[in-house]
C-alpha cells in the first residue's frame, strides 16, 4: 500500500534503469475499494529514467493506481523504453467501478519516447477508466514512437460496461508525432 503521501507515491528519475514496480495498491486503502490518494502522481518516471516496468501480465503483478492527482506520468527527454502493462488505473481493485485519479490516467509528455502502454500478449493490457480527465495523454514536440495497444479504456475490466474517463479516452496533442494507437 503506497498511499497518502505529500508527493508522488513512487518516483523513478535521474537515469535510473531496470526497476520493476508490481503488485501494489497506489493511492488506495488496503481493501482496494476506497482511496487515500497521493498528492501528486501515483508513479512518476522522469529525467532520463528508462527500461522500467510498471505492472506485469499476471494478476499478482498488477498495480491498482487510483485516487492520486494523476495515475502515471512519464516525462522529460531520455525517459524512454518504459513499459506499463497489466495495471488498473482509475478503478477499484476489482476493475468494476470508478475510483478515478483526479486528473489524467497516464501522461506521456515532454519528449518521453519509445514507451509502451499495454501490449499484445494476454494480460498485458491496462484498464484505464474512471479518471477525472482523459485516460491517456501523449503531448509535446519530440514525444515520439510511443505505443498504446491492447488496453480497455473507458470500460470495466470485462469490456462490457462503461466506466468512462470524464474527458477523452486518448489525446495526442501539441506536436507529438509518430505515436501508434493499436
Amino acid at each position: 500500500i503506497i498511499s497518502g503521501n505529500n508527493g508522488p507515491g513512487i518516483k523513478i528519475y535521474g537515469e535510473s534503469e531496470g526497476n520493476v514496480i508490481s503488485g501494489n495498491y497506489i493511492g488506495l486503502t488496503t481493501s482496494g475499494d476506497d482511496t487515500i490518494g497521493n498528492s501528486l502522481a501515483g508513479i512518476i518516471i522522469a529525467s532520463g529514467a528508462k527500461y522500467n516496468i510498471i505492472g506485469g501480465e499476471t494478476e499478482g503483478e498488477r498495480n491498482i493506481i487510483s485516487g492520486n492527482k494523476s495515475g502515471i506520468k512519464i516525462w522529460n527527454p531520455g525517459s524512454n523504453q518504459n513499459k506499463v502493462y497489466g495495471n488498473y488505473i482509475g478503478t477499484d481493485a476489482t476493475g468494476t467501478f470508478a475510483l478515478g485519479n483526479r486528473s489524467v490516467g497516464i501522461f506521456v509528455i515532454d519528449e518521453a519516447s519509445n514507451n509502451k502502454i499495454g501490449g499484445e500478449n494476454p494480460g498485458s493490457g491496462n484498464l484505464i477508466s474512471g479518471n477525472d480527465s482523459t485516460g491517456i495523454v501523449i503531448s509535446n514536440l519530440k514525444t515520439k514512437y510511443n505505443r498504446v495497444q491492447g488496453n480497455n479504456i473507458g470500460t470495466d475490466v470485462n469490456g462490457t460496461s462503461a466506466i468512462p474517463n470524464l474527458q477523452n479516452g486518448i489525446t495526442i496533442s501539441q506536436g507529438a508525432s509518430s505515436n501508434r494507437i493499436g
